[in-house]
């Protein structure tokens, strides 16, 4: 009996630190949520780390297309910034507002935004103005445009549209511009092309050879572009 009951003891004593452990859990979590909560909405100041796609493997012809990952085309940065209750707010960032330092692309200083949770829509090379709703994965849009070829200062540039989207992160409340360039609010986000300008090649013998087995001829630089076959593609965030 005197172990019956110490047992019994033991499992009250058990139980009752049990409850106590997962209360303070519980209102650990509450807390954490009511503070971030009690935080939004707040001005602070953030930026942005683009990272453009990177050098693909390919056969296109030597010194052609892109084939070291830079790009020199940069026309327009658009930023929506979507928060938890659908609220858009939508920037645009042209010439010397945009920083462009190898395959990263960021807005030259920190601007001014709201503390909270959002997800970060960015367009490269919009041909479109900045709108005041962000454009879904579901929604069709025209091809034209998408890619094209400009010219500035006697140089041939591609400028080709570029889609991408932050997780849904949080925005520190109360964050100065010289504390953002040290690397608070600086939120990373990867694009990828909509469309391209395309080469193929072919490594298929270059005789051409008749039915009796007779060399007739041969070819040789083998090579033709892609065109886009559609008027409307899905704008693809990823």
């Amino acid at each position: 009996d005197v172990y019956k009951r110490q047992g019994i003891m033991n499992i009250k004593i058990f139980l009752s630190t049990l409850v106590m452990g997962l209360c303070s859990i519980a209102c650990s979590d509450d807390n954490v949520s009511e503070t971030e909560k009690q935080q939004e909405g707040k001005p602070t100041y953030v930026n942005l780390s683009v990272s453009l796609p990177g050098r693909t493997t390919s056969r296109a012809l030597p010194g052609d297309y892109n084939n070291d990952g830079t790009y020199e085309g940069l026309d327009s940065l658009h930023v929506y910034m979507q928060s938890a209750d659908g609220t858009v707010e939508a920037k645009r960032f042209t010439g010397l507002d945009i920083s462009h330092t190898g395959t990263v692309v960021s807005p030259s200083q920190p601007f001014r935004t709201t503390s909270g949770y959002k997800t970060i829509y960015i367009v490269i090379n919009n041909p479109n103005p900045l709108g005041t709703v962000i454009t879904t994965e579901h929604d069709l849009i025209a091809t034209d445009n998408l890619a094209q070829v400009v010219t500035a200062n006697g140089k041939e540039y591609d400028l080709i549209t570029m889609t991408g989207k932050s997780a849904n992160v949080y925005i520190q409340p109360d964050v100065p511009i010289q504390d953002v360039a040290k690397g608070s609010n600086k939120i990373a986000v990867s694009v990828d092309r909509m469309a391209s300008r395309v080469i193929v090649t072919t490594t298929a013998s270059a005789d051409l050879i008749d039915e009796n087995g007779e060399k007739i001829g041969s070819v040789s630089d083998v090579n033709f572009s892609v065109a886009q076959g559609t008027n409307k593609i899905c704008l693809l965030y990823t």
